[in-house]
């Protein structure tokens, strides 16, 4: 993604609307073609989860939290981290989304194994409209052909489609990334910067050595203030970490 995104900070301008239509009179493609370019990377994900349904240790957190959302509810105390904490407190705010999306499976009264796909498939979800909210970007700002050329590298590879349905911390914040970088080849960088700063405060802190070049980036295009863009992300990483605290203090039971 990151090849993607700074080939589209290279250029100084956006492309006009005829060559982003592929020229004057060209049609644009329907809602059918551009979702059937999603549901490549979508049958990919599918495919890999259902090859590889079960999870690895550094997902274990998050799928054994969704896991007590959907079967324990508000009885904290009986939850697996309770018990086993781990080397550090982690955030429930990536679990607590995802067994929101899953939760239909507890009023079907689903076995373990039925919850344990729903929540992948809930994962993948997300990742999935991060995904194509990235690459309807790219169609607006550079072409319906760069596009759908972004949907078979990502539904082709391994590694992303792999880790698209994954409880991961990475795998959230790949989700925030995603909607950053698409406001940032054909949106607002202000946005970009404060989706990226929640993401930092949230699920990965290393973020920032992202946000830290992709914000002099957007000073040089002149698409953003130094002090604007400043006050808006350092304010979106405060708010991301506050509601973090609130949440998670509850949930483990202790102010972090």
């Amino acid at each position: 993604w990151l090849s993607t995104s700074t080939h589209s900070l290279r250029l100084p301008t956006m492309p006009t609307s005829a060559s982003r239509a592929g020229g004057a009179g060209a049609k644009a493609p329907s809602l059918v073609t551009r979702f059937a370019w999603d549901g490549l990377l979508l049958g990919s994900v599918v495919l890999h989860l259902i090859l590889a349904p079960f999870t690895k240790v550094e997902e274990s957190f998050n799928m054994q939290a969704s896991h007590d959302l959907l079967a324990l509810g508000s009885d904290l105390g009986s939850y697996d981290h309770q018990q086993f904490p781990g080397a550090v407190p982690r955030t429930f705010l990536g679990a607590l989304a995802t067994a929101a999306l899953a939760s239909p499976v507890t009023v079907m009264g689903a076995s373990p194994l039925v919850r344990l796909y729903a929540v992948r498939l809930a994962v993948a979800f997300g990742s999935l409209v991060a995904q194509a909210r990235l690459r309807a970007s790219v169609a607006s700002a550079l072409g319906e052909t760069e596009a759908r050329c972004l949907a078979v590298i990502a539904a082709l590879q391994f590694h992303v489609p792999f880790y698209m349905s994954r409880t991961l911390p990475n795998t959230y914040a790949l989700m925030l990334a995603c909607f950053a970088h698409a406001e940032l080849v054909g949106g607002s960088g202000y946005r970009a910067l404060v989706i990226l700063g929640v993401a930092a405060a949230v699920f990965r802190c290393d973020l920032l050595v992202l946000i830290a070049p992709l914000g002099v980036v957007l000073l040089a295009q002149g698409r953003v203030r130094f002090f604007t863009a400043a006050v808006a992300t350092a304010a979106a990483a405060a708010v991301g970490a506050t509601v973090s605290v609130a949440v998670d203090s509850v949930m483990w039971g202790r102010w972090l």
